[in-house]
């Protein structure tokens, strides 16, 4: 089942990127992410301390 992301914003934190890719935010799932950013497989803007993923690089990597 794929899940709905209408009603997110167009940015999302990481936990929220996890918890839709993955099913948690559990620590190893966040390095995980994190990991992905740094080697260019997945986009984020970095803002602060804080990394933020588009609403439309989540639908790419869920294939939607």
């Amino acid at each position: 089942m794929t899940p709905d992301l209408a009603n997110l914003p167009g940015l999302l934190n990481t936990q929220t990127v996890c918890e839709l890719l993955w099913g948690d935010a559990k620590p190893s799932t966040r390095i995980r992410l994190y990991n992905m950013i740094k080697d260019n497989h997945v986009e984020a803007i970095k803002m602060d301390r804080k990394y933020w993923v588009p609403k439309t690089e989540v639908k790419r990597m869920l294939k939607i």
